[in-house]
């Protein structure tokens, strides 16, 4: 198991997401077609909040994965998801995906806050040197907020995805920790 920290800023705070927590509007976002059209999980959905609540738990309790749940501060409202993982300790690599599920805090800047968040956690705490995530060419918030960030793309792999009415690029993106020495 991964140990981790909250991590807060002045709007949001990331923490480890419990069995505690209400996992119905988790299981609302997978399940509601306009959140998760960009999400694989769509394709595979839990049949149950007893079997996302394992998967949950199965990421809590693994050594190379991390899942952080995403929570306004001011209303205590879990608007999203931020996972890291599977971390490669060996290369020090790390894929990140996120999901804002709550629509009322899309375009808030939220999904570039957090991404800034946990690359740090990744580098400072983690000591990686390499995040990396993808997206759907389509999928331009969430392109926006990771080059906003600082990932760069680092390719495309042409005509991957099945999107709602053609087939799409996949965007491939990555974020070098900026105090390894490169060569």
């Amino acid at each position: 198991m991964i140990i981790q920290n909250n991590i807060e800023t002045e709007q949001l705070q990331l923490r480890n997401i419990t069995l505690n927590d209400d996992f119905k509007n988790y299981m609302d976002w997978l399940t509601d077609d306009s959140i998760n059209k960009f999400l694989e999980i769509r394709l595979n959905l839990p049949k149950s909040v007893s079997e996302l609540q394992d998967f949950v738990t199965s990421v809590n309790d693994s050594n190379d994965s991390i899942i952080f749940g995403i929570f306004h501060k001011k209303s205590d409202t879990h608007i999203g998801n931020i996972k890291l993982g599977p971390i490669d300790w060996h290369h020090k690599v790390s894929e990140m995906g996120l999901l804002i599920g709550d629509k009322s805090y899309w375009g808030k800047g939220y999904a570039t806050e957090v991404i800034g968040l946990v690359s740090n956690y990744a580098f400072e705490t983690l000591n990686l040197f390499k995040v990396t995530a993808g997206c759907y060419e389509s999928n331009v918030g969430s392109l926006k907020a990771f080059l906003k960030d600082g990932f760069r793309e680092e390719g495309r792999l042409q005509k991957q995805w099945l999107g709602e009415d053609r087939r799409e690029d996949g965007v491939l993106l990555g974020k070098i920790n900026p105090t390894f020495y490169l060569d």
